[in-house]
């Protein structure tokens, strides 16, 4: 059953924010609930289809732009999502969490054609990811990487093993830290990070052994025996390695982790306080007596805590501020308040803690598991320690916050202003990419309003920029519309939520470059104009139609806006909904954007009118 969000999170969450919420926890309901006995049952058994369900919703995508398929919508809604699924499974949430580290490793270093290459297939579901560092001697110490990658030619032959890897068994590739610099080099330039598809010759996964909690997850083992990648591959520079591995550490894998540590927290104190109210004692139950509400305050004060921690430090992400040490924090006050909320939860239910099967069971297992990566607890103390002394010198958060930041409301919405150039690598940043960079005086297209004078005709409400490439998921979304499925219909008919279906043709729109509030029916004309979905074949002759109806009709295929309407049409406000009417009566369409289907179906609106105001979108 879906929940509201608490009032102390307000302050952090958007009305999206809201809805993603009771997306995530209905999915969690229908989806994860069912399944998450059966994958405590087999621990052997490594679950593929909640990951196909959540790859179908795009969340592995989550922190994607639009322009390479994504949802673009920040590391807030991100924490949403690995949160809420975590209260019903954390072995399901951790599956998505995994990925969308190495995910923010490419966001945070690839190049543009680079993301180009791989974020779409995680967008539309094709491909998940995985983050190769920790060895069987090294751990987690990334300094101490001892698989080596020799460049050889335009190719580089990587040789070693990787322990613990998140998602082992069902990611399609893997990004993988190599040692690429001789002894005596600093760690800070020795080693590389790699992309490494897993059909690679020489790259074997052994049989997934299950661990301790999360049965369902992989957590495997990669050999690889001089496995051979292109140059094409490196991610970041090379020498980059450590500040790949490191960053996507703090920004990504800590506020992941204290996302999954505080959906396990919810449900041990929903699960305490459950028994505690129905387990009869005395003349009352068990939640009467004061020295177990005693323990159970203790409980709901370290939640309450780490829920603030969890949503505050990615908001401060979100806006783009310093705050590496507030993300380390909350991974590791996370950790440490739901593992003694566990203990407690298992006191407290006494005996029938330990009836085989229990769920308390499954929650103090899974707990475990938040500890150890991206830096166990000792670490995040020295890491913390390290900022109070005013030693933490580097600030991930603010050295990367161009790529990190998603309040900019372009950064979110427009394909065309989402570049992110890393400080390190602008050069080939520029090389990868013509546009200007940030702070030129160089011109880029805006969304300006022309004229409103009577006479003077509006352009029509996209820009001349080219068309962003629609990903496979939104060219079947895309055809919908223009078959004139209804967004509620595309719902039903491809077992979606309905506000995915609208964050699919809010992308849509804007890898048109429409303007935010661009309607149905301007969007499916610039879907057929610009010949990207079939035209589907008109159900009936066209109609004889006078020059007064061809300028209207092309006048509501080209505007949302009423007013633009009426002026590219040369139709008197007061007159507009019945001569619409009656263009609609005329030529049988039930709805504009029914008409504008026909019409194309007709060849009536191929070959847009040159319009010389054509310069900007119109809104």
């Amino acid at each position: 059953m879906s929940t509201t969000p608490p009032p102390a999170l307000r302050p952090y969450l958007t009305a999206s924010h809201d809805l993603l919420w009771r997306e995530a926890d209905d999915f969690a309901a229908e989806h994860v609930t069912p399944r998450a006995a059966r994958m405590e049952a087999a621990p052997g058994r490594v679950e593929r289809k909640v990951a196909d369900l959540m790859a179908v919703r795009r969340w592995f995508a989550v922190t994607v732009p639009a322009v390479f398929g994504g949802l673009g919508a920040g590391h807030v809604a991100k924490t949403i999502l690995v949160h809420r699924v975590a209260r019903v499974s954390a072995a399901a949430a951790t599956i998505l969490q995994a990925t969308l580290i190495p995910v923010g490793a490419l966001l945070l270093f690839a190049t543009y054609e680079q993301k180009g290459r791989w974020l779409p297939q995680v967008a539309d579901g094709s491909l998940l990811l995985s983050i190769a560092v920790t060895e069987p001697l090294a751990g987690g110490h990334i300094g101490g990487v001892e698989t080596t990658a020799e460049r050889i030619g335009k190719e580089w032959v990587i040789t070693g093993s990787k322990i613990h890897i998140g998602n082992s068994h069902v990611a399609g590739a893997h990004l993988v830290v190599a040692r690429t610099a001789t002894a005596g080099v600093s760690t800070s330039q020795a080693l590389t990070a790699f992309m490494v598809e897993a059909d690679r010759p020489g790259l074997c996964v052994p049989g997934h052994r299950p661990g301790l909690g999360l049965h369902g997850f992989s957590t495997g083992r990669l050999d690889l025996d001089h496995v051979r990648v292109p140059e094409d591959n490196v991610v970041g520079e090379v020498g980059q390695g450590l500040a790949v591995a490191q960053s996507s550490s703090i920004l990504y894998g800590r506020p992941n982790l204290a996302a999954v540590s505080l959906g396990i927290h919810e449900a041990v104190v929903d699960t305490t306080t459950a028994r505690l109210k129905t387990r009869p004692r005395y003349q009352g139950t068990l939640s009467d007596l004061p020295v177990l509400r005693d323990r159970v305050g203790d409980m709901e004060a370290r939640l309450r805590a780490a829920r603030i921690l969890a949503y505050q430090s990615v908001h401060l992400l979100d806006q783009g501020l310093p705050c590496d040490a507030d993300l380390i924090n909350a991974k590791y006050l996370g950790h440490k308040w739901a593992a003694q909320s566990a203990q407690d939860a298992i006191e407290l239910h006494g005996a029938h803690a330990f009836d085989r099967g229990y769920v308390l069971q499954r929650l103090w297992r899974d707990i475990q598991h938040t500890y150890p990566p991206a830096g166990t607890g000792e670490v995040q103390r020295i890491r913390l320690a390290d900022a109070a002394l005013g030693e933490d010198h580097i600030q991930w958060s603010e050295r990367l916050a161009a790529e990190t930041a998603w309040a900019c409301p372009d950064r979110r919405t427009s394909p065309r202003a989402w570049h992110p150039v890393n400080p390190n690598r602008r050069a080939r940043a520029r090389a990868a990419d013509p546009r200007p960079p940030q702070g030129s005086a160089a011109p880029r297209p805006v969304t300006v309003h022309p004229s409103r004078e009577r006479d003077t005709v509006p352009p029509p409400v996209t820009t001349s920029a080219p068309i962003t490439p629609l990903t496979p998921t939104l060219k079947r979304v895309a055809q919908h519309l223009a078959n004139g499925l209804a967004p509620k219909d595309i719902a039903t008919q491809a077992g979606l939520s309905a506000v995915t279906v609208r964050q699919y043709i809010r992308d849509i729109r804007e890898c048109l470059h429409c303007p935010p509030r661009c309607k149905l029916p301007v969007i499916v004309h610039r879907l057929l104009v610009d010949l990207q979905v079939t035209i589907p074949t008109a159900d009936r002759p066209a109609p004889s139609l006078s020059s007064d109806q061809m300028l209207l009709l092309r006048a509501v295929a080209e505007h949302s806006d009423a007013r633009d309407i009426t002026i590219a049409a040369k139709v008197a406000p007061a007159d507009l909904r019945a001569t619409l009417d009656q263009l609609l009566a005329d030529t049988g369409a039930r709805d504009i954007t029914h008409l504008v289907i026909l019409a194309h179906g007709w060849k009536l609106l191929m070959a847009e009118q040159p319009h010389p105001a054509r310069s900007g979108a119109s809104l």
